[in-house]
Parts: C-alpha cells; structure tokens; sequence
C-alpha cells in the first residue's frame, strides 16, 4: 500500500498481511494485556504460527517514531503522521492517536531540488535530504526523487517550544546514547543537547 498523505511516498503492508517471522530490531510492547510488535511504522500481534500487520490501539506509546513521518501542526498539537497513523508526544515516546479533526496549519512536506538562491517558504537553516542516497544536500547534489524538507530543529524539541529556550541560528542538536547529531539520527531518547555548530574561538595570550 503506497502511503502519500501529508507530503511522504512510501510504501507499507496492509491491515491482514501475515509474515512468518518479525523483522531484525523490532520492538516489543505490551498494551492491555495484549503483546504487539513495531518496526519502521509497523505494526504487528501474533497470528497463528507467524504474525500478522494490524492498526495500532489508540494509547500504545512507542518509544521511537517511524523512519518516514511528517510533522503535523494542528490547533495547539504537534502530530507525527507515517502509514496513516498519528502519533503524538508521551511520556515514554509517542502514543498512537485519534487522527485530528482540526485543519493542518503547518506540515513538512517533500519538495523539489534545493536551490542556493531560492528555498521557498522553508526556513533558513532546512536540512534537505535524498531517501533513495540516505544522504542530505549538499553531500550528494542530485536526488532521483523529490527532496524531502527536514526542519532544522528536532521534531519532539519542537513540541516543547514553550518551555524551551530559543537557540542561535546554527546550533546543532547532539543526541548522547546514540552518539550522532540531529538530523543524522532522528529520534533521541533523552532530551537533545544543544551545542554550537562551530569551535568557539580561543584566545590565546601574549608571552
């Protein structure tokens, strides 16, 4: 099933689809008594002798969000959308919820190749990024699909704009369990670490 809502191309299993075993680094999770499994915006309960793909309850909380997603902006409410499945942040992660009823104000969607001299209404400082390379502009400068526009600032950071101080243009967004900045991994279990985008200078004195 080719999921295109809210600016993403990607493509999923169907409700019902069995497989007769789960995917490398699923995760697991227990919700009212019942077990199930997600993996890269799946989700999956045991079904017979193997496993089958199935929508997830509203309120199962996912410490990560799916590899594809797009940041949602509605009413008062950041959403997470990826294979027709909103999330919203939790206590824990994500939890899976109702889709919105209010009109979207803001999303992230694909655009086409970045220009020097023209980056649309998207923000200075918007990472762009190429899924068929795993690569952003300008490591490689052609994409054989859409660019897609990452925000500048993490997603779940963003959420938390009210409580949260405003960083100077170029700050990067370091993420410590995993050793990497944003945008080169996305989720961060802990709270991301703000450090400066370049070496502060140094003086160094006269003798």
């Amino acid at each position: 099933m080719l999921d295109s809502r809210h600016g993403r191309r990607h493509f999923y299993p169907s409700a019902g689809y069995t497989v007769p075993a789960l995917p490398g680094g699923h995760l697991s999770l227990a919700y009212r008594d019942s077990r199930y499994y997600f993996h890269s915006g799946i989700w999956y309960r045991p079904w017979h002798t193997g496993y089958v793909v199935v929508r997830p309850p509203y309120g199962i909380v996912v410490s990560v969000l799916p590899p594809y997603y797009s940041t949602l902006w509605v009413g008062s409410t950041y959403y997470y959308y990826a294979n027709d499945i909103y999330y919203v942040s939790a206590p824990g992660g994500y939890a899976v919820a109702a889709p919105p009823t209010g009109g979207v104000i803001a999303t992230v969607p694909t655009v086409s190749a970045p220009s020097p001299e023209q980056v649309g209404p998207y923000p200075e400082g918007t990472w762009y990024y190429c899924e068929s390379a795993d690569a952003y502009y300008p490591y490689v400068t052609e994409c054989a699909e859409e660019w897609q526009a990452i925000s500048a600032v993490p997603p779940d950071l963003l959420s938390q704009l009210s409580s949260t101080p405003s960083y100077p243009q170029g700050t990067w967004y370091w993420c410590e369990s995993t050793r990497a900045h944003y945008p080169y991994v996305r989720q961060c279990p802990e709270v991301w670490r703000p450090v400066p985008a370049n070496v502060p200078e140094t003086s160094t004195g006269q003798r």
